[in-house]
C-alpha cells in the first residue's frame, strides 16, 4: 500500500486517535503520539480513577458498573456513593453496539425515577460500563500537557468559567490559569506509569474547600485548545518538534499568559437556553443572562471558532449548529407524535 508523503498525522477525537494508532504499521513514524494500549488504559475513566487513587490524588466516590445491570445493583451503588444525585458516566466515551459507536454522554440524575428512566431509555448503559458518581460541586480546571520520554516537556493550566451543560461537561468560557505544581506531579506520575508519549489534557474538579477531584483524562487534543495556543503553548506545533526531536522549540515555549479568556459563542448560547429551561431559581436565571451579556461585549475574551482572520471555521460551525439543532426538533416532534 503506498500513501502521499506526509509529515505527520495528528488525529484530534476519541474515534480517529485509536484508528491512526492501529494503523501504525502503514503510518509509521508519523504519529507523535502513543502506544495504543497506554491511550486505552487512559480512555478507560474507571481504570484512570485507579490510577489516580494510587497516586493519592483525590477522586468522587465512584462504583464501576458492568453493561445492562439490574436497577438494584445500580439502586445498591447509589447508596454507596452518598446516595441522590449521582453522576451516571459511561467508562468510554465511544461505546461500540454491535452495529455502529454510541456516542458516551455523562448523565446526572436525582432520583430513583429518573435512573430508571435514563437506564431504560440510553442505549449506551446496555452496552458499555459505566460509573456511579456522587456530585462533586465546584468549578472545572484541566491541566494540558506535552508528556514525551516519562516527563512533561509542555504544561498549560485554565479553569472553566462556564461549561455545557451547566451541571458540567464542555467548557464554553474559560480561562488560562497558573501551574498547580502537586496537581502536575500527580498527572506526571499517572501518564508515566501508563508509558504515554503525546498530548494529554488532565481533568478536575475544585470543590468550594479547594481540594482538587480527577475526573477524567483525555490522551488527546482538547476542546480547550486554542484557548493555549493564544496564551502562548502551541501544543500541536510542539508534538510535531517532538517528533522531530527538536526539544529546543519545546522548551522555548514553556512559558504563556495568564488570565487569557476564550469563549465558544454557541456553545455559551446553549449554556444560557439550558440554565432558562433547566429548574434553577429566577435569580440565577438572571445572573446567568447578565454574564452572558457583559462576556459579549468582553473585548479581552477572545470568540474561539469565530475570527475574522479565519472566518471559515466559524461559519461552518454555524451552519452544522442550525441543521443539528433543526434536526432535534423534528426528532422531538416526531416522538411527541408516536407517543399521541
Amino acid at each position: 500500500m503506498s500513501l502521499n508523503p506526509v509529515d505527520y498525522v495528528l488525529p484530534m477525537t476519541d474515534s480517529t486517535v485509536p484508528l491512526v494508532l492501529g494503523a501504525g504499521k502503514v503510518l509509521g513514524n508519523t504519529v507523535p503520539f502513543g502506544p495504543e494500549a497506554a491511550f486505552s488504559t487512559l480512555s478507560h475513566k474507571g481504570e484512570v480513577l485507579r490510577l489516580a487513587r494510587d497516586a493519592g490524588v483525590s477522586v468522587p466516590q465512584s462504583r464501576e458498573m458492568e453493561p445492562a445491570v439490574g436497577i438494584e445493583e445500580v439502586n445498591d451503588a447509589v447508596s454507596a456513593v452518598g446516595g441522590f444525585p449521582v453522576v451516571l458516566k459511561p467508562c468510554c466515551s465511544r461505546i461500540w453496539s454491535g452495529k455502529r459507536f454510541l456516542s458516551g454522554k455523562v448523565k446526572v440524575v436525582a432520583s430513583r425515577e429518573e435512573l430508571e428512566a435514563v437506564l431504560g431509555s440510553d442505549p449506551v448503559f446496555r452496552y458499555g460500563s459505566f460509573l456511579v458518581q456522587d456530585v462533586i460541586q465546584g468549578y472545572g480546571a484541566g491541566l494540558f500537557v506535552l508528556f514525551d520520554g516519562g516527563t512533561g516537556t509542555a504544561w498549560f493550566s485554565h479553569r472553566r468559567i462556564r461549561e455545557r451543560p451547566p451541571a458540567g461537561g464542555v467548557s464554553t468560557l474559560s480561562e488560562s490559569t497558573s501551574l498547580n505544581e502537586p496537581l502536575q506531579k500527580a498527572a506526571e506520575k499517572i501518564l508515566k506509569q501508563t508509558g504515554w508519549q503525546g498530548p494529554a489534557m488532565i481533568e478536575f474538579k475544585i470543590a468550594p474547600d479547594g481540594v482538587p477531584y480527577l475526573m477524567e483524562i483525555n490522551a488527546r487534543f482538547w476542546g480547550s485548545l486554542q484557548l493555549a495556543i493564544d496564551s502562548g503553548i502551541d501544543f500541536p506545533y510542539l508534538s510535531c518538534n517532538m517528533g522531530r526531536r527538536r526539544d529546543d522549540d519545546v522548551s522555548a515555549q514553556g512559558r504563556y499568559k495568564v488570565g487569557v479568556r476564550n469563549r465558544w459563542f454557541l456553545g455559551d448560547l446553549d449554556h444560557l437556553y439550558l440554565t432558562f429551561r433547566g429548574n434553577r431559581k429566577l435569580v440565577q436565571k438572571f445572573r446567568t443572562l447578565a454574564s452572558f451579556v457583559l462576556a459579549v461585549s468582553d473585548r479581552s475574551s477572545r470568540n474561539e471558532v469565530f475570527r475574522l482572520e479565519d472566518i471559515k471555521p466559524g461559519i461552518i460551525e454555524l451552519l452544522q449548529y442550525f441543521r443539528r439543532n433543526e434536526t432535534t426538533e423534528l426528532s422531538a416532534l416526531h416522538q411527541s407524535l408516536e407517543h399521541h
